[in-house]
């Protein structure tokens, strides 16, 4: 079992298909942080995990277009513009980050 507890909560690690996810239980009772831990790793198996239906139908443009409004200061928009013409209509399904 990957629960382990830091300071007084109770963390989790859970390496599934090759990616690790961590995170905080966010409680320090341990049956709790038990039940918590199994719903997360039966979320995983059953692959609810991750947003899955939003990154289903989001394309890269989309993801693209959000990105540029929240970073258009600090980034230049031709680094995202030139993967357009290839990248533009996929549909992000395998990705799990989603820029909101």
């Amino acid at each position: 079992m990957g629960l382990y507890k830091r300071d007084k909560l109770y963390w989790f690690t859970i390496t599934y298909n090759g990616r690790r996810v961590q995170g905080s239980t966010g409680t320090s009772n341990k049956k709790r942080a038990e039940a918590i831990y199994s719903k997360v790793h039966s979320d995983l198996i059953e692959g609810c995990f991750f947003e899955k239906q939003k990154s289903q139908t989001i394309t890269f443009k989309e993801m693209a277009e959000k990105y540029l409004e929240k970073y258009q200061k600090q980034r230049d928009p031709y680094s995202i513009k030139h993967l357009l013409p290839f990248f533009g209509n996929m549909i992000l399904g395998f990705c799990s980050i989603i820029v909101d």
